[in-house]
């Protein structure tokens, strides 16, 4: 750990460190807490402030484009591996006028390739650097997402909206218009078992944390404090599902049961998963998809590997990099063919 309470460049905040993260604010009481370890929540008496940099934050947020918005901003938290990806991510916000987002950089590689691009729009993670290429499934992505939950407390104790974006993603249009301020929670569906544009019961049991808009609530911190603690628990390989499972723990689509938590589902049309959006053999032998409207968002998951993901988005002619940054797998590869040649 760092030991006190201002964390310097990349740091490990795990066990037996000093400063862990604050989950909930500190006058809220979550409900069956006597049942439950509540240090397995890494809670701190008075949480960090100078994470992200509060002036840093407040420039990103004034560059929200809708006067009459609440204050808010996009965030994604990116690996060297993905910043092909990033750069796609990136070069599609910009085009359709997004400039309020923060890009957290999980290693220091990435943190320094991308201050070389876009300095005003980047902070380091603070926590654990992240090794390996976090493939989905392998230890490193579990790492990745187990982080998840405690990076957005982090973000959401700023006092800001926050909406979370995976960076295998394009945006055609500006996703923040169809989110709901006054909603806890807004996410896509990433259901394989309805008839779109409909909603299953699967469907909202099912929202995919490849999106997430997060108001900085009572209810959204007890949601993030339950996910974390699902993932501490040993189920780190399933973050969708320790999602889910937190909110149904909410109430959230449970029959006879008053949910204590706001959530939006999202309009499948416009927030369509990969196997939707890019038509796989499943999707196209289950029904045939006629959108009511554009989609606002494409998310290429339903792929495992980037290279993958880059053909397909090609292919699609949704790949439009502009930063010229390279993911470090893909240099360290074409290293290892000169050094052969």
């Amino acid at each position: 750990g760092t030991g006190g309470n201002t964390p310097t460049g990349l740091a490990d905040y795990g066990a037996g460190s000093e400063l862990t993260v604050n989950l909930l604010p500190p006058d809220s009481a979550l409900p069956g807490a006597d049942e439950i370890n509540v240090g397995d929540w890494k809670l701190i008496e008075k949480l960090n402030t100078t994470w992200p940099p509060p002036e840093q934050l407040k420039k990103i947020v004034e560059k929200e484009q809708n006067p009459n918005a609440p204050q808010r901003f996009m965030v994604a938290a990116v690996s060297c591996n993905f910043l092909d990806m990033t750069d796609n991510w990136i070069s599609s916000l910009e085009a359709i006028g997004i400039f309020n987002y923060l890009v957290v950089a999980l290693d220091e590689e990435a943190y320094r390739r991308l201050k070389e691009v876009r300095p005003e729009h980047v902070v380091q993670s603070p926590f654990r650097a992240i090794s390996e290429s976090p493939t989905y499934g392998s230890e490193g992505f579990a790492t990745v997402v187990r982080s998840r939950p405690l990076l957005l407390a982090y973000l959401l104790h700023t006092g800001y909206q926050v909406l979370y974006s995976d960076v295998d993603t394009f945006f055609t249009a500006n996703p923040f218009n169809d989110m709901d301020p006054e909603m806890d929670i807004c996410g896509p569906s990433d259901s394989k078992l309805d008839q779109p544009p409909l909603l299953t019961w699967e469907d909202k049991h099912n929202i995919c944390t490849g999106l997430l808009y997060l108001r900085p609530s009572a209810a959204t911190f007890e949601l993030l404090a339950r996910w974390n603690l699902r993932l501490e628990r040993g189920f780190r390989r399933l973050n969708q599902g320790s999602f889910n499972n937190a909110l149904r723990d909410m109430g959230f689509m449970v029959e006879d049961v008053e949910p204590t938590i706001k959530v939006k589902v999202l309009d499948k049309d416009a927030f369509p998963p990969g196997f939707m959006y890019f038509g796989n053999e499943y999707w196209q032998h289950l029904n045939e998809w006629q959108p009511m409207r554009s989609a606002v968002m494409i998310h290429n998951n339903y792929a495992q590997k980037t290279d993958n993901k880059v053909h397909r988005f090609r292919d699609f002619d949704l790949w439009y990099p502009t930063l010229n940054l390279e993911n470090c797998l893909a240099e360290e590869a074409r290293r290892l063919r000169r050094r052969r040649l």
